[in-house]
């Protein structure tokens, strides 16, 4: 009996795939760097978050432009969005990337 032992990759992730878990994100974290305030060691760091989402976005959006797989970069943003499991809005399939 032969057996068949090559691996078939999963289908390469498309820009909607990317905006789902920004936007996911962007819906966290935004509102709550709107309300720390001015001057808090928290508003950094929400920020810091939602220019990286920014950043990851862009960066898939020329990847997928050329062509190329954005698989890290969603997987990095999942990640991210892994710090907020248990929302109703958090995607089943994002627990297993």
């Amino acid at each position: 009996m032969a057996v068949d032992d090559t691996y078939t990759l999963p289908p390469a992730k498309t820009m909607d795939d990317i905006n789902k878990v920004t936007a996911f994100i962007r819906a966290r974290a935004l509102p709550l760097r709107n309300a720390t305030p001015y001057g808090s060691d928290e508003a950094p760091a929400f920020q810091a978050l939602l220019d990286l989402t920014a950043a990851m976005e862009g960066s898939a959006g020329g990847l997928v432009d050329r062509g190329e797989d954005p698989v890290m970069l969603h997987f990095y943003l999942v990640v991210a969005a892994r710090q907020w499991r248990e929302h109703a809005d958090f995607l089943p399939e994002w627990g297993h990337v």
